[in-house]
């Protein structure tokens, strides 16, 4: 027989500003909120009896979802991401479903949205393309069966985003500033600031100041 259990706004723990919230048009009348921009998060503990895979599925309102939604789902620390998308409909409610490794015994699982400012956003979409990136040499080195080969993964988003913070976290090595100009000054602007950013930068992770001038410039 299918294996099924039903997680509820009033099995969770919450941090933060996140707490159960009044929904008059759902059969519970109660749902989660407020664990968005970094505002909370909700944890829940759940036992199953086999390690597996499992469908899980997020019943949302559809009301709240009035363009796309992030949110990541940490399942016994492997980190998952879900979005909720825009929806439109005659019913309130609308579901989305993720497969997920879960073990056998208890499980801990937790939802949050951290992202709050473009620096946020930047890292989680960076980090998102390395984790695939490793992925990727991986699965070409069991299909060859060769050693798997390093991969450098360049971070390009011009310094913006402060990826110096967290570029190690996501990729290889980063730009520290807009393309360089063919004058003196741009030259001097460009060392001078990637020069304060040196101790961000260690064994396999470095700053990229994108120098490269030919000729008089």
């Amino acid at each position: 027989s299918a294996f099924e259990l039903d997680l509820r706004p009033e099995d969770a723990q919450f941090t933060g500003r996140a707490k159960i919230i009044k929904m008059p048009d759902v059969p519970s009348k109660k749902a989660i909120g407020f664990i968005s921009h970094g505002s909370g998060s909700a944890s829940f503990d759940f036992d199953v009896d086999a390690k597996g895979e499992y469908v899980l599925t997020f019943v949302f309102h559809k009301s709240r979802a009035k363009k796309k939604q992030y949110m990541q789902i940490d399942i016994n620390g492997k980190m998952h991401e879900l979005f909720f998308p825009e929806t439109k409909g005659f019913s309130p409610l609308g579901r989305q479903q993720i497969v997920v490794e879960l073990a056998s015994g208890t499980n801990h699982m937790t939802i949050k949205n951290p992202i709050v400012t473009n620096i946020d956003s930047s890292f989680v979409q960076y980090k998102r393309m390395g984790d695939a990136l490793k992925e990727a040499t991986q699965m070409w080195a069991k299909v060859t069966r060769t050693p798997e080969k390093p991969i450098t993964f360049s971070i390009c988003e011009w310094g913006t985003a402060r990826p110096y913070i967290w570029g190690a976290k996501a990729g290889s090595m980063w730009r520290t500033t807009p393309d360089i100009m063919p004058k003196w000054s741009s030259i001097v602007w460009i060392y001078n600031r990637t020069l304060k950013l040196y101790k961000y930068a260690g064994a396999g992770h470095w700053n990229d100041p994108d120098m490269l001038e030919v000729g008089n410039g």
